[in-house]
């Protein structure tokens, strides 16, 4: 799973970070915001300390950062701690644009570009959660034989995971889910929360270049089934 967020773009982070962290129910005494003007390498330093403390009360914690506001020095800094995150803490750097941010901390980052939300249109959304939504209700042998079309070019695959991930946290933003979800043949919106982070993780064992098959098929067999 990625530790590191790099959201990019002129809209709104907040309501992205707050879909992405529902499931992990972490408690504001445990995220960290840092978005006064300039953040330096002291703030890094106390960004550092505040990630290698234990959690208060959540298991995770989270630090936001407005990335406009850091300072070259700071983001050398930062490059450390992206590299090596502690356990269970996720990190988002929030940038108007990836121009401001050094090339080797986007690198250690996973990119999302924030687009405004009547840029996802709702029938894609909709589509894209009746896909999960038939899985549901399929067989481990009909699933095999539905992801198996993507078991066979690996850029292909992680195009189409980052894209399902874009959608289903639209959908969850949007509250497009829940209509959806009316009978108990569908998910709830809480599996389809849990989709997105196994989607995450997914797309982590890929990168690391894992058997495309073995992978795939793996998530087939931890998508939540019908009970």
């Amino acid at each position: 799973m990625f530790h590191a967020y790099c959201l990019i773009g002129t809209h709104s982070q907040e309501a992205f970070i707050t879909s992405f962290l529902a499931p992990y129910s972490i408690h504001a005494l445990d995220i960290l915001t840092v978005a006064t003007s300039p953040i330096t390498i002291n703030q890094i330093r106390e960004v550092k300390r505040f990630l290698v403390q234990g959690a208060l009360v959540s298991q995770y914690k989270a630090v936001i950062i407005n990335g406009n506001y850091l300072t070259p020095e700071a983001q050398q800094a930062l490059l450390k701690t992206l590299e090596e995150p502690p356990p269970k803490r996720f990190i988002f750097i929030h940038v108007t644009s990836e121009d401001i941010l050094l090339p080797t901390l986007i690198s250690r980052s996973y990119v999302h570009y924030l687009e405004d939300k009547s840029q996802v249109a709702q029938e894609t959304i909709k589509e894209a959660v009746l896909f999960w939504n038939n899985l549901h209700k399929s067989s481990i042998g009909k699933r095999f034989t539905d992801i198996s079309v993507y078991s066979k070019d690996r850029e292909v695959t992680l195009n189409w995971i980052k894209e399902q991930i874009t959608i289903l946290r639209a959908a969850l933003v949007m509250q497009i889910i829940q209509p959806l979800t009316a009978d108990k043949t569908t998910y709830t919106t809480n599996q389809i929360a849990y989709i997105v982070r196994l989607l995450n993780q997914t797309y982590t064992k890929l990168q690391a270049n894992i058997s495309l098959k073995l992978v795939l098929d793996q998530l087939m067999l931890e998508v939540p089934f019908q009970n």
